[in-house]
């Protein structure tokens, strides 16, 4: 890859971490909705064992990441993954005074999966992503043959049911919400990147065809 292009995307990537973090913040921590996935496992220990949000993301991605990289053999997309998931972390640090800010259940699920979808979505046209379970699914897919669709639903299942546990139905539903419109966002916005893309080159793109089909969930 050449220079310019790598600096491209690190630039592409930190401003997705940005966002994601502001929604993380913003939506997601102050209002404990344990959305599923590493995000909502680190919603859950932050209240459970107290362990801040951004120090869990790390802890729990930067071993995901090693396992998806020994699966893929991809060099370039775990350094931009790295740099990712570094960054939505400090991130996290640097606009956690953005959970005080007080606004309904309803409008949390709404925006918050709006501007996490953003985000991840961002992040996905860097050629990286920030480190999930979905890592888990594609080595059970490839070594056992099981349906990765399937496992990422049961993965996102047991997080939101945890999180019901902790928090309540009522935030088993708006985390509900908020995942369905993260999911949708993420196809809208990197399926109109395939189709506005002129001259593709399948060679330079295929980190963004490998996660975009991890995210899309394969409904």
């Amino acid at each position: 890859m050449k220079p310019n292009r790598f600096c491209r995307d690190l630039l592409i990537i930190s401003i997705g971490a940005l966002i994601m973090a502001i929604g993380i913040n913003m939506f997601v921590a102050n209002h404990h909705l344990a959305i599923g996935g590493v995000t909502g496992i680190c919603v859950i220990l932050e209240q459970a064992i107290k362990i801040p949000i951004s120090m869990s993301n790390m802890i729990i991605s930067i071993p995901l990441l090693l396992i998806g990289t020994w699966a893929q053999r991809d060099l370039l997309y775990f350094v931009k993954s790295i740099i990712a998931s570094f960054e939505v972390s400090i991130f996290l640090s640097l606009t956690i005074s953005l959970q005080s800010i007080n606004s309904s259940y309803l409008i949390a699920s709404i925006l918050g999966g709006l501007i996490l979808g953003t985000g991840i979505s961002i992040v996905l046209f860097g050629g990286a992503t920030t480190g999930g379970t979905d890592t888990i699914a594609l080595i059970l897919e490839q070594k056992f043959k099981l349906p990765k669709h399937i496992t990422m639903r049961i993965f996102d299942g047991a997080v939101i049911l945890s999180g019901a546990m902790i928090f309540g139905i009522q935030n088993l539903l708006y985390s509900i919400i908020l995942l369905i419109l993260l999911t949708q966002t993420v196809k809208i916005l990197t399926l109109r990147k395939v189709k506005i893309t002129t001259g593709y080159n399948a060679a330079d793109d295929k980190h963004m065809w490998i996660i975009w089909i991890r995210y899309t969930r394969e409904s």
